[in-house]
C-alpha cells in the first residue's frame, strides 16, 4: 500500500516526540507574537494520525478522542478528514497507512489536568508517565504548571474506513528516513555509505558498483512483513557482518531488490533503532534502478489460476469436501480455519529475482528446483484455493503453475492473501474467521 504524506517529513522530528500510545502530538508550534490564522475549512488540517489501539475502537463505530498540543493546528467540527493509522514503539514510528476518513464530532480546548482525568481509566501508568515527560519537554512546563499545559481534544467517529490493506509491499515512504529519487541515489554511491541488502547470490548476478554488502542472518523474515524494533530483537534479526560506519551521524543509504520491499523498510527501522540519524533509501530497489523496471508485484491475473477475493474464499470454505484451501506460506502467525499447510519451497535467489519473474513457467520452476518434492495428497477432482501473504508474495502464483503442470484443473488464487483477510477479521469478526484466537494487534 503506497502511502501519501503531505509534507510531514519536514516536521517529523517534532511530531515523533509526542507520539505516545494514548496521544497523537502536534506537528508544528505556534510562533509567539504572531496572530493565529482563523480556523476555517481552508486552514483546517487535511489528515489526522491515530495509533492502532484507538483505530480498533473506531472500527466498531465508537467515538474516540485524540489529543494535540494546543498550537496552530486547526480542526473543524463536522469536518471529514483523512485518517492515517500509525504504529509506534517507544517513540519510533515504524508504520503508517491510509485508512479512509473519519468525521470530527467536536473540538475542545482543555489542559493536561483534564486529559489525565479522561485517560486515567484506559491508559496504563507507563503510558501516562511517558506522555507526561514528552509534553513537559515540548512545552517547557514543570511541576504544578504542567497541569495547565494547553491541549486540543478532537473527538472523531468512523466515516468511510478501508476494510482492506492492499500493501503492495511496504510504504514507499518511511517516516524516519529520506526517500531518495534515482538521481539522488546514484549521486550518493560515491559520496556516502551505500549498502545493498539483497541476498549474496543476487548481488553476484546483478552487482551494484560502489555499494557495500549488508547481509542478514534471517533474510526471509524481514522480507515477509513490516516489523517493529522489538519484534526484530525478539527474533534475533541482525546483520551477519557489520560494515556500518562507527560515526552514526554519517549518511547511510539502503537499496534492496524490489520497490518498497519490506526488507529495506525494516532495515531503515533497524538502523534508526541502532542510533543512525541520517538514513536514506531508494524505495524502487534494483528493479527500478536499471534502465527497465522489472516486475516485482505479482500479476493481477494468472493462466494457471482464477483470481478471487475474500468473499469468494469464504464461499469455498463452506464445502470442504469439494474444496481445499492451501496456505503456501512458511512463516505464519495464523491462517484460515481448516487450511492445508503446504509451504511452497521457494528459492529467494532464483525465480524470486525480478529478471526471471516475467517469464515464469513450469519448466523454469523445475530447472531452478522449485516445487513440491513429495507427493501431493489432494485428489485431482478437488478445487484448490491458494493463499499467500499478500500481492507481493509469488509463492501462491508459483504453486498454481506447479499444480497445473501436475494435472490439477480447478485452481483459484487469493492474490490479496492473509494481509487482506486479517483486515476483514478486524472489521467483520463474525463473518471472517481465523484458525485460532488472536489479539487484535497480532493482525498487523
Amino acid at each position: 500500500m503506497e502511502v501519501n504524506y503531505n509534507g510531514y517529513i519536514a516536521c517529523f522530528i517534532l511530531a515523533l516526540s509526542l507520539l505516545a500510545w494514548p496521544v497523537v502530538a502536534a506537528e508544528k508550534t505556534a510562533v509567539e507574537g504572531v496572530t493565529a490564522v482563523a480556523c476555517s475549512e481552508k486552514t483546517a488540517e487535511k489528515n489526522i494520525h491515530m495509533n492502532s489501539a484507538k483505530f480498533w475502537k473506531v472500527i466498531k463505530n465508537q467515538p474516540e478522542t485524540l489529543y494535540f498540543v494546543n498550537t496552530d493546528k486547526c480542526f473543524m467540527p463536522n469536518q471529514k478528514i483523512e485518517l492515517v493509522e500509525t504504529k509506534n514503539s517507544e517513540s519510533l514510528v515504524f508504520w503508517r497507512a491510509n485508512r479512509g476518513t473519519v468525521k470530527i464530532l467536536k473540538v475542545e480546548k482543555i489542559n493536561y489536568a483534564e486529559y489525565k482525568k479522561r485517560e486515567s481509566h484506559q491508559a496504563t501508568e507507563k503510558e501516562l508517565n511517558y506522555f507526561k515527560n514528552k509534553i513537559a519537554d515540548f512545552t517547557g512546563r514543570k511541576g504544578p504548571d504542567l497541569d495547565m499545559a494547553p491541549l486540543i481534544a478532537v473527538t472523531v467517529i468512523a466515516d468511510h474506513l478501508s476494510d482492506t490493506l492492499k500493501s503492495y509491499g511496504s510504504p514507499r515512504v518511511h517516516p524516519e528516513a529520506k526517500s531518495l529519487k534515482k538521481k539522488e541515489f546514484m549521486e550518493s554511491l560515491k559520496n556516502s555509505h551505500v549498502y545493498d541488502i539483497r541476498p549474496a547470490t543476487l548481488k553476484k548476478k546483478v552487482p551494484l558498483e560502489y555499494a557495500k554488502a549488508l547481509e542478514y542472518v534471517d533474510y526471509m523474515r524481514i522480507s515477509s512483513e513490516i516489523l517493529s524494533p522489538e519484534e526484530m530483537k525478539k527474533h534475533k534479526i541482525m546483520f551477519s557482518k557489520n560494515p556500518l560506519p562507527a560515526n552514526k551521524g554519517e549518511p547511510v543509504n539502503i537499496i534492496s531488490g524490489c520497490p518498497a520491499e519490506y526488507s529495506a523498510y525494516n532495515t531503515v527501522t533497524l538502523l534508526v533503532s541502532m542510533g543512525y540519524r541520517n538514513v536514506g533509501w531508494f524505495p524502487g530497489g534494483m528493479a527500478e534502478y536499471g534502465d527497465k523496471a522489472k516486475p516485482c508485484l505479482t500479476p493481477d491475473k494468472s493462466d494457471a489460476a482464477i483470481v478471487v477475493e475474500a468473499n469468494q474464499v469464504r464461499e469455498f470454505m463452506r464445502d470442504k469436501k469439494k474444496n481445499t484451501i492451501v496456505d503456501v506460506r512458511l512463516e505464519k502467525k495464523f491462517s484460515l480455519p481448516g487450511t492445508l499447510a503446504m509451504s511452497f519451497p521457494e528459492k529467494r535467489n532464483a525465480l524470486s529475482m525480478p529478471v526471471f519473474r516475467g517469464r515464469m513457467n513450469a519448466k523454469g520452476l523445475r530447472r531452478h528446483k522449485e516445487g513440491y518434492k513429495n507427493s501431493i495428497n489432494i485428489p485431482k477432482n478437488k478445487t484448490i484455493v491458494l493463499i499467500g501473504e499478500n500481492e507481493y508474495d509469488w509463492r501462491a502464483y508459483k504453486a498454481a503453475i506447479y499444480l497445473k503442470s501436475k494435472g490439477y484443473k480447478s485452481i483459484y488464487w487469493y492474490r490479496n492473501g492473509m494481509k487482506d483477510w486479517a483486515q476483514k477479521v478486524l472489521f467483520y469478526p463474525n463473518q471472517y474467521k481465523l484458525n485460532h484466537a488472536v489479539k487484535t494487534g497480532e493482525l498487523y
